[in-house]
């Protein structure tokens, strides 16, 4: 039997061939496949690498590089320091000038007036709760605006309240015809012979106190400038008690 020659088939006739075109791999072992598709396939990115932007204004902080977000926490950490340092600062000046005008006041002593209660640059503290709730007293050493210079303040013991009357005798300090004892003062005590300007006429005695007047007198009777020569102060004047004496240390005590 002759051999049968193969039919001649055209290309463009011919079957296809199965061929597998699926990208599928088949894992044998689990059963599970994978697909892969190149145009899907993505090239992992290094964490030490960072995508360039080409708008940095238009990204987040989280796209900043670390190094400048560093820099930026410091200058805000710094600025928040600053701030605070700053609110506590006002804070504590406030405060200290709300003691110094309403609860005490410190004061350095000038001069010799107040010799032998008070020495030459002793420092005293004067508190003003006290007068909120009542006047000043006899005995009372207090502070008060200068009447001939608003600007400085003075200091003195209260000797007479409004309504006494005020009287010198035989060198000492008469008050509603009963002489004083003064174990505080030295020397004794007269009247000036000198006046104020601010007076418009000369103090007389008997004298008495007004209303709202106090006689106020340094304790050093012979070398004071008080009520004498600048007549009563005025209950608006009075600023403190002058309460302890806090310099010298070795003299740290409360006034009487």
């Amino acid at each position: 039997m002759p051999e049968e020659t193969p039919r001649y088939t055209p290309r463009h006739m011919a079957a296809p061939q199965a061929k597998h075109f699926s990208l599928r791999n088949e894992k044998e072992d689990t059963g599970e496949h994978t697909y892969e598709s190149r145009h899907m396939a993505v090239e992992p990115v290094s964490p030490y690498t960072r995508p360039v932007n080409p708008q940095p204004w238009q990204t987040g902080t989280e796209d900043w590089p670390k190094d400048l977000m560093e820099e930026d926490e410091a200058k805000g950490s710094v600025a928040k320091s600053l701030l605070e340092w700053a609110l506590v600062i006002a804070c504590a000046v406030g405060v200290a000038l709300l003691v110094r005008t309403f609860v005490v006041e410190p004061f350095t002593i000038p001069s010799e007036s107040m010799l032998e209660t008070i020495q030459v640059g002793d420092r005293v503290l004067g508190e003003k709760l006290s007068y909120l709730t009542r006047n000043p007293e006899r005995g009372d050493i207090v502070t008060f605006i200068d009447p001939e210079d608003p600007q400085t303040t003075l200091i003195k013991r209260v000797i007479a309240t409004p309504g006494q009357t005020v009287d010198f005798q035989n060198g000492q300090v008469v008050i509603d015809g009963e002489a004083l004892e003064e174990s505080y003062a030295t020397g004794q005590s007269w009247p000036l012979s000198s006046n104020s300007s601010t007076l418009s006429e000369p103090i007389t005695y008997p004298y008495t106190l007004d209303v709202d007047e106090y006689w106020v007198m340094g304790d050093n009777r012979e070398n004071s400038l008080d009520s004498r020569y600048f007549g009563p102060i005025n209950r608006e004047d009075v600023s403190s008690r002058a309460w302890l004496k806090f310099w010298p240390f070795t003299e740290l005590g409360v006034l009487s």
